[in-house]
């Protein structure tokens, strides 16, 4: 889905005109740009977390000729998506895919106290020692010439 189809799937779900989810589509995105370029993590509860991210200069070689490249300073963003949006996409089975606030939210399992049997006790027993005479390798006579090692084809 691209920026275009995005704002025509919200444009039906919400009986707005389309110049008026393109402008709040485009405020969003700047948002989200001018937050994360200024270095501040922007979190949407349920759909994910958008961090900044800045990796060091370097230096790299060119692989075809072994040259010494340098590699300079980069900033980038991460995504890491929410619980809801993760719940999503591996639905349980019976329950749609429609994401509402009612399905996020669980209710806490109760636990129930395990009642543990009485360790009972037994004596262990114990094998008799077996003593094993220890094998040599036979020696390995080595050929006077060495053949060329064969590959293996698959």
């Amino acid at each position: 889905m691209n920026r275009s189809q995005l704002v025509e799937a919200v444009t039906e779900s919400t009986q707005s005109t389309r110049r008026t989810v393109e402008d709040m589509v485009e405020a969003v995105f700047e948002t989200i740009i001018t937050e994360v370029r200024s270095g501040r993590k922007v979190t949407v509860v349920g759909f994910g977390t958008f961090s900044p991210t800045a990796r060091a200069a370097r230096t790299g070689r060119n692989p075809r000729t072994g040259a010494v490249v340098p590699i300079p300073a980069s900033r980038g963003v991460r995504f890491a998506t929410g619980s809801t949006f993760k719940s999503a996409l591996t639905p349980e089975e019976g329950m749609s895919m429609a994401v509402s606030k009612t399905a996020a939210k669980k209710a806490p399992a109760k636990k129930t106290a395990a009642k543990k049997a009485p360790a009972k006790k037994t004596a262990a027993k114990k094998a008799p020692a077996r003593k094993t005479a220890a094998k040599k390798a036979p020696a390995r006579k080595t050929a006077a010439k060495k053949a060329p090692a064969r590959r293996a084809t698959r």
